[in-house]
């Protein structure tokens, strides 16, 4: 049987969180570099930031009680054996 604990699914979620977080920043060093404060700019930019928001406060509520050390099983051979 191959089976791996509920928790590690987070580890995907933080580095999706961490990579959105960096590409974030990026935008917003351009946006100071660049010295494009339009009201494009600013609308898109707060647009991106509350869905992230949102999404984050969504995944925290909607998951909370959530068993994390509950096993998922990925294979099992007893699956595929007549009885």
């Amino acid at each position: 049987m191959i089976a791996f604990p509920l928790y590690s699914i987070l580890f995907f979620y933080i580095f999706f969180l961490a990579f959105f977080c960096i590409f974030a920043a990026i935008d917003f060093y351009h946006i100071l570099i660049s010295a494009s404060f339009t009201i494009a700019t600013f609308t898109v930019t707060l647009f991106t930031v509350v869905i992230a928001a949102l999404s984050v406060y969504g995944t925290m509520y909607l998951l909370q009680g959530t068993d994390w050390h509950q096993s998922i099983t990925v294979f099992n051979a007893v699956w595929f054996s007549y009885q």
